[in-house]
């Protein structure tokens, strides 16, 4: 990785930010240039010449789940490709897929019984042979029985849950997916749920 370091002058490349025995973080930075045209007030166009630069930090670890991205770009084909090159080709990736339920339970247990599911998104719920259906359950207070008596024994996914969590006097909502993305929202408190998202992942 330090020998595919960025400089101003490549495409591409990484900057290692923090470097410890067990894991490291970085970012993957692509540098676009390209032209852009606008019209005037008086109808004439003009081309400017713009630069724009994309970051994608990321956390490898040698243990399990071995890659978290962070704040991804929507395409990160390029730097999963030149993650496997700087391994010289000896790791693989794949994605994952999570039970969110037992995600959020996880997390859950660091901080106690704080923690209120407001929404689940059910898909492949099963109604007969022929039909399933996707569904959306929202509620004030948390939605997990509400959710297990829609569901039954039916066979279904768990797509996606948004929780909300209170940690001392800050306060965050968390939205869970089963390819095992996770966004929260209230930055008060993002670093002390990390880690316990971190963890919570791995226990699953």
């Amino acid at each position: 990785m330090r020998q595919n370091s960025f400089k101003l002058e490549n495409r591409s490349g990484f900057l290692l930010d923090r470097i410890r025995d067990d894991f490291l973080e970085a970012r993957y930075i692509e540098r676009f240039e390209f032209q852009e045209t606008v019209s005037d007030p008086f109808g004439k166009e003009v081309t400017f010449e713009r630069l724009e630069y994309r970051q994608t930090a990321f956390r490898a670890t040698a243990t399990w789940p071995g890659l978290e991205l962070i704040d991804p770009s929507r395409s990160v084909q390029q730097l999963l490709s030149e993650l496997i090159e700087a391994s010289d080709f000896s790791v693989s990736l794949a994605p994952l897929s999570v039970d969110v339920l037992k995600w959020a339970e996880g997390i859950q247990q660091t901080f106690g019984g704080m923690l209120t599911i407001s929404s689940i998104q059910v898909g492949g719920l099963k109604l007969e042979d022929s039909a399933t259906a996707k569904v959306v359950i929202k509620g004030d207070k948390d939605v997990r029985e509400a959710c297990q008596k829609i569901t039954g024994n039916r066979p279904h996914i768990l797509e996606k849950l948004q929780f909300r969590i209170a940690i001392g006097s800050a306060s965050a909502t968390v939205l869970l997916a089963n390819n095992a993305t996770a966004k929260i929202e209230g930055g008060e408190v993002e670093e002390e749920l990390l880690p316990a998202i971190r963890k919570a992942m791995i226990g699953i």
